[in-house]
């Protein structure tokens, strides 16, 4: 019964377990945020708020996710090398992480 067809297009996941629980973690703790704060909202009796509340969350939230993608598909690659080509297009050279060693930082003292 666990046999899939073999016409299933591969996906891609997470490479570790470590990696899926903190994408899960951060989801929940950010879903605890948007809705904690209308419930105290309400409590504390600014319940005229949560509609303006509602809409910037949408109009902010959507616009996010449809830029974050559109910005995936152009540079075909994972957040790193997105970022990493919009620093390319945008100055002309490609930055590389500065890295010192821990005899470099304590000669310059």
């Amino acid at each position: 019964m666990s046999k899939e067809p073999k016409n299933l297009e591969q996906r891609d996941g997470f490479q570790s377990k470590w990696g899926f629980i903190l994408a899960c973690i951060g989801s929940a703790v950010g879903m605890g945020n948007i809705w904690r704060f209308p419930i105290m909202v309400q409590k504390y009796g600014g319940m005229t708020f949560l509609l303006p509340y509602f809409i910037f969350v949408i109009l902010i939230g959507s616009t996010g996710v449809i830029e974050e993608f559109a910005l995936g598909r152009r540079a075909a690659a994972g957040p790193v090398g997105a970022f990493g080509m919009c620093t390319k297009e945008r100055t002309g050279n490609e930055k590389k992480p500065v890295r010192q060693s821990v005899r470099s930082r304590s000669s310059v003292h």
